[in-house]
């Protein structure tokens, strides 16, 4: 669901884009033909329409790299929480980040899911603009059973087709229930007229004929069509109305011209549609058919019928090549466009785009743990042992977002890091003021500005605890660790907590991967990062780790045994496809390792990576 309605987002901005392109040109087009203007609104209509499916099926065109965790079709993570084993005394580095984070209550309130809520709400307003055109088709059907043929209407057809080059059979006929002219039909078009048609005089019938026929030599039932869609798909947007009611005004001052091109004289013409409008009125709610009264912009479309200095013409061929051809080049490059973030020192994951993370159990390992902890840590039930407290979201399947960027202790630039999670059992928080500087891997507070502070706090399905983190007197750090309203004086609990929780969040989002991975490279080489990377928990920590060590250092055989199983456990097709692509192309592949990245490969959907993928394992060594 939330794929669909990052579809339907993007699609919008696009189509939004081009009809504002489209209003531009039909300005600047304002002394062309109605021709052609109405070609440019057709064009802009049908892209937007097709922006849909072309996002969705076109290679994905990306300029920038994305350094952050965006995940919005992987299905819940496996979350391993760090193993005591890991912990380390915080110590002094030169590489400096922060965090901020915002408390929030212990109650859990269930968060609409608003992406559904949103792309529920769209399908209704699609269902109900087509059920309109629907309706309008079912009463032309109706209207065709009880219209009766007419000899003398199908000659004049005949001669005023020939004369107005249409080689199409075009069926024409009388109906009494209809007061004014229609034409439909795409594939077989057809004229009715009203019962009375007999007692018009000659020439305004003709004027009737001629018009209608106008409509079906342009092809106006399929543009109407492609009108009709647009409006369903973008019902929302006010920009597809606007398009849609310019296309109509210029599509009958299109038939217009045509028909005062066949020698008609204006005057005569236009006292026709005068009678028409005072004597029926104008064709109402009427989507499915073309009509020769219809409300668009009437008063405008007579004044140019009589003011002679107006262009008139028919499309030609060439402007029509060029118009189409132009709206390619918009729509094509548009529609392949994805959106990314540029690679700098700010990380960001946005807040509309969440993380579901989940945990997963851990064979335990002896623990590690400094003189200082066993000394301090309690053993009563009020004040927790660090072993007890180390699985942060034990059980909990949280949706993660998370905002990340650098500062420095030099003035006025401020750290910033703010991270959430929740779920209906549980929640956590985080929230800083000032500066707050991390160690080397970021997983330990370094130093704390003074007057700054650290809040973070968790609920666990009403398990609450609170962490705050200050600048002591003497300029070392000082936390406050509380469990459900019990305090807890131990520096050596507060910062295992807290280094896990570091831990946790770089192995979802990996934030730290410019401090980790160099960290983790240098502490035992290839062996030891993919060591790292087994652990975490969503497709994008993954692959970014990957790519990086691939991009770094040359695999050996073990190591790309490694590689190879991680991409098969990875749900997010084209990020498998990207580190196919990159361990091919870089390292020498097993023939095992390659049939299974072959088979991993041949089942991603998109086409344009499954072609990446396949053709670099081709040409890999």
């Amino acid at each position: 669901m939330n794929g669909l309605f990052l579809l339907m987002a993007s699609s919008t901005l696009k189509a939004t884009v081009l009809l504002l392109l489209a209003s531009l040109a039909a300005w600047l087009m304002r002394h062309r033909t109605a021709a052609t203007r109405h070609l440019v609104w057709t064009a802009a209509l049908g892209s937007s329409a097709a922006v849909i499916g072309l996002s969705s099926t076109l290679p994905a065109w990306r300029v920038v790299r994305l350094p952050i965790a965006v995940i919005t079709e992987t299905p819940p993570l496996q979350l391993a929480l760090p193993h005591q084993g890991e912990i380390h005394a915080p110590a002094p580095a030169a590489a400096s980040s922060a965090a901020m984070f915002a408390s929030k209550p212990a109650s859990l309130p269930k968060s609409p899911d608003w992406p559904a809520t949103i792309v529920f709400l769209w399908a209704i307003g699609a269902v109900v603009v087509l059920s309109r055109d629907l309706i309008g088709r079912f009463a032309l059907y109706r209207v065709g059973r009880s219209t009766v043929s007419d000899t003398s209407l199908d000659e004049i057809v005949q001669q005023c087709g020939r004369e107005m080059g249409i080689k199409r059979r075009v069926r024409a006929g009388c109906s009494d229930e209809i007061d004014l002219p229609m034409t439909w039909g795409i594939v077989h078009p057809r004229i009715v007229l009203p019962a009375d048609a007999a007692d018009w005089t000659a020439a305004r019938r003709r004027h009737v004929l001629q018009h209608e026929l106008a409509h079906v030599g342009r092809a106006d039932a399929f543009t109407q069509l492609v009108a009709q869609v647009a409006s369903a798909l973008f019902w929302f947007q006010p920009l597809v109305w606007h398009a849609a009611a310019r296309m109509r005004a210029e599509r009958e001052r299109a038939c217009d011209d045509q028909v005062l091109a066949c020698g008609v004289i204006a005057s005569d013409y236009a006292a026709d549609l005068l009678w028409f409008v005072s004597h029926r009125g104008f064709l109402e709610h009427q989507t499915a058919s073309l009509g020769l009264a219809e409300r668009s912009k009437f008063e405008q479309r007579l004044k140019a019928l009589l003011d002679p200095a107006v262009a008139r013409g028919v499309l030609s061929a060439r402007r029509a090549v060029l118009v189409l051809g132009l709206s390619t080049i918009a729509v094509v490059p548009l529609a392949a466009m994805q959106h990314t973030i540029v690679e700098r020192s700010r990380t960001l994951v946005p807040q509309s785009t969440p993380i579901v993370v989940r945990p997963r159990a851990i064979a335990p390992r002896p623990v590690q743990r400094s003189r200082a902890a066993e000394s301090n840590a309690p053993t009563d039930r009020g004040d927790r042992r660090a072993d007890d407290i180390a699985d942060v979201f034990e059980g909990c399947a949280l949706r993660v977002t998370a905002e990340h960027s650098d500062g420095r202790m030099d003035g006025d630039s401020n750290s910033h890091w703010k991270a959430t999670g929740e779920n209906d059992e549980c929640r956590y928080s985080l929230v800083s003021t000032g500066t707050v500087l991390l160690n080397s891997d970021a997983t330990a507070i370094d130093r704390i500005s003074a007057g700054s502070v650290l809040d973070l706090s968790t609920n666990i399905r009403g398990d609450v605890t609170r962490l705050l983190v200050r600048a002591a007197s003497d300029g070392s750090v000082s936390y406050e660790f509380n469990h459900n309203g019990l305090s807890l004086e131990s520096p050596a609990v507060s910062s295992i907590w807290l280094h896990r929780f570091f831990l946790c969040i770089d192995r979802t989002t990996a934030y730290a991967i410019e401090r980790r991975f160099p960290v983790l490279l240098d502490a035992g080489g290839p062996a030891n990062v993919l060591g790292e990377i087994e652990r975490m928990h969503s497709d994008y920590a993954i692959s970014m780790y990957l790519m990086r060590l691939i991009r770094t250092t040359t695999l050996d055989e073990s190591s790309v045994r490694r590689v190879e199983h991680l991409v098969s456990r990875m749900s997010a097709q084209h990020m498998a496809g990207e580190v196919i692509v990159a361990v091919a192309t870089k390292n020498r592949l097993p023939d095992d390792v390659r049939t299974s990245f072959m088979l991993t490969a041949a089942a991603i959907r998109e086409t344009h990576i499954r072609s990446r993928a396949l053709a670099a394992l081709a040409q890999a060594k």
